[in-house]
């Protein structure tokens, strides 16, 4: 995702209702004025107004610029680092007038306080304190030594802001303003941070959200599982599973069907139930949670939107090897037992999901995530893997 690509998806975001609080000139129609004098979010100027969609905006275009997963603390990928690159991308978008200059210190905040690029091996996170008197304040401490309010989200100004005004104050709860993962009660589980996504649960009901089904991300033409040499042409079973292919990769390979033969979508004999691209419009076809929409989520190494990688890291929220897999959140695996159903109960196998992202030095080979071993690599297309689709 280009930074004009996270731009428009906030303007989406902002038009379409989800900030429509926040609505306000140089978003949904008119451009604003920009020689007011007002402080950002505060005063009487009607462009004032504009400030909560444009931060919103401009911090989508950081979060594509610096996601805070690539940095780890190593070196130049420090703390001070990411607040680097953070500080360049808005300094950048006010020289652009996407976000007026007196709101720019408020923006930096996000990212001067916040557990991006701090070694994972600290497990610091934001902590919230509210004193006997009122006032509230949050810093990033290890979790071993926070004795207040922990939250699970990078920025102290995310995680202690409640009333959303970008400053965290007395006015302010002392709770945790946003929680990284939210089940919704429907099957799904939204990602709070700048309501970016929402993911689907994977259950033990064996139907189409089973954790323990398997896909291959094409299948191979013209030969017979256990016979199949891999040479074969890759393929998807049918148009719509084309079709749904070729939306989402532009077209990558395996995404055809065959010229001649039957696609075999289990060409290894693992027990793959079909594709992942057959099984999404499968997905959509159930209007599954009330929405049609559901992609096969993407890693960044095309450098895209690195969603699927969130999961496991999220931010910080869970280390590099959690000891105990399923490396997930804890929403991700909860009450996970023989025949649960997606709406009770919330399921996560560890080995490895396919991503969308076909692998740019080989593209009969796919990018996956393992949620066993907290690593991304790739894997033949023709090979059974979990999925798990985002909106």
């Amino acid at each position: 995702m280009t930074a004009d690509d996270a731009r428009r998806q906030a303007r989406r975001l902002v038009c379409n209702g989800v900030l429509a609080c926040a609505v306000g000139a140089g978003l949904c129609g008119a451009t604003p004025a920009w020689a007011g004098k007002t402080t950002c979010l505060t005063g009487t100027d009607p462009e004032v107004a504009s400030d909560a969609a444009q931060i919103t905006a401009v911090r989508a275009v950081v979060e594509t610029a610096c996601p805070c997963a690539s940095y780890d603390g190593s070196s130049g990928k420090t703390h001070g680092n990411y607040a680097s690159c953070a500080g360049a991308s808005i300094t950048s978008e006010v020289g652009l007038k996407h976000l007026r200059s007196q709101c720019k210190a408020t923006v930096k905040k996000y990212y001067s306080t916040s557990t991006c690029g701090v070694p994972a091996s600290q497990g610091v996170v934001p902590c919230v304190k509210k004193t006997a008197a009122g006032k509230v304040t949050c810093a990033i401490k290890p979790s071993t030594k926070c004795k207040d309010t922990a939250c699970d989200v990078p920025s102290c100004i995310d995680a202690a802001d409640t009333n959303y005004d970008g400053i965290i104050g007395a006015s302010d709860s002392g709770a945790c303003a946003i929680q990284g993962f939210v089940d919704n009660g429907d099957g799904t589980i939204t990602y709070a941070h700048l309501g970016a996504m929402t993911w689907e649960k994977k259950d033990q009901a064996g139907g189409l959200h089973d954790m323990h089904a398997r896909y291959t991300w094409t299948g191979l033409c013209g030969c017979h599982s256990g016979s199949c040499t891999g040479s074969e042409p890759l393929c998807q079973p049918n148009t719509a599973a084309a079709n749904a292919c070729s939306v989402a990769t532009g077209g990558a390979r395996g995404c055809a069907e065959c010229d001649s033969g039957t696609c075999n979508v289990d060409p290894l004999g693992v027990g793959a139930q079909t594709t992942i691209w057959d099984w999404l419009v499968q997905l959509n076809g159930s209007n599954f949670a009330g929405h049609s929409d559901w992609r096969i989520p993407t890693v960044g190494e095309d450098g895209g939107t690195a969603q699927l990688e969130t999961i496991f890291d999220s931010h910080g929220a869970i280390p590099p090897s959690c000891g105990s897999p399923p490396c997930v959140p804890a929403a991700f695996n909860t009450g996970c037992t023989p025949g649960c159903a997606v709406t009770g109960c919330s399921c996560t196998a560890s080995g490895p999901y396919w991503s969308a992202t076909t692998a740019v030095t080989n593209p009969t080979a796919a990018w996956f995530v393992s949620f066993g071993l907290t690593n991304v690599d790739d894997d033949g297309k023709a090979r059974g893997n979990y999925v798990r689709a985002v909106r």
